[in-house]
């Protein structure tokens, strides 16, 4: 699973050492993860929603427990819990995830 954010937003993701279900600026406070096939519109999603150039987006991938997901749609899941850092296998940019 991955969950889309912009670079600035990176930077107290990692200060804080978790990404935060309370930063989430929709009704339902959530961690957003989309799976992997819908990455690209996730980078596009966010870059939209925030304002940003898609260079400005990175890609957390995280590893988190089945039982702490839920489905939002087909392609796009949701995590009431903070997801610790430590949960985060890999973080990328557009040209990483072009290729």
């Amino acid at each position: 699973m991955v969950h889309a954010t912009t670079r600035r937003s990176l930077r107290s993701i990692l200060v804080d050492g978790r990404l935060r279900a309370d930063k989430s600026k929709v009704s339902r406070r959530a961690v957003y993860l989309a799976t992997p096939a819908q990455r690209l519109w996730a980078v596009d999603h966010v870059a939209r929603r925030h304002g940003v150039k898609i260079s400005d987006v990175v890609l957390i991938e995280v590893n988190v427990p089945r039982t702490w997901l839920r489905r939002h749609n087909r392609s796009l899941w949701y995590c009431m819990r903070d997801i610790p850092v430590p949960m985060t296998a890999k973080v990328t940019g557009l040209v990483e995830v072009a290729v």
